[in-house]
């Protein structure tokens, strides 16, 4: 558990959270000033409204990167990862194909087989990183907290 807390709020993670919670809280800032100044509503309710769009924003950011995070458009980056491994082995294939196999043809396939790999170990990292989506836990929890506060706000 500790290992999960430690590799999801790694740096790049929190910078990435971080930037996610600015940004939905300038949307909310820049929708109070909207209804305040331009619809003269009263602050309690433009604050109601706008915690509306900001929390409804994290819990979409939160939502749309899971879903792609466990599969929504994997699809292509598989295609392209097995388009690129299968043309690999074509090549591999080839040269194995060929009677004679020169110095070079066996540096080349020995090359071949590295890069192939490397690319399944470099997918496999990447399927492990993809498991630990702490943040976007914490994009939703902060998105459903933001809309309770509007929902108070908009019936008190």
């Amino acid at each position: 558990m500790n290992q999960y807390f430690r590799s999801g709020l790694r740096k790049l993670r929190l910078i990435h959270l971080f930037i996610v919670v600015v940004i939905g809280l300038i949307f909310w800032a820049a929708i109070i000033s909207i209804l305040v100044l331009n619809y003269k509503k009263t602050f309690k309710t433009a604050f109601s409204d706008s915690g509306f769009v900001a929390g409804f924003f994290w819990i979409a950011y939160g939502i749309v990167f899971i879903s792609a995070r466990l599969g929504l458009g994997s699809s292509w980056r598989s295609m392209s990862s097995s388009r690129r491994d299968a043309k690999i082995r074509r090549e591999m294939d080839k040269i194995r194909n060929k009677n004679l196999l020169s110095d070079d043809d066996k540096i080349s396939l020995k090359i071949m087989q590295q890069n192939l790999d490397q690319n399944l170990a470099r997918d496999e990292v990447i399927e492990q990183e993809r498991r630990n989506q702490l943040i976007y836990f914490i994009l939703i929890g902060l998105g459903l907290i933001q809309i309770i506060i509007a929902v108070i706000l908009a019936y008190i």
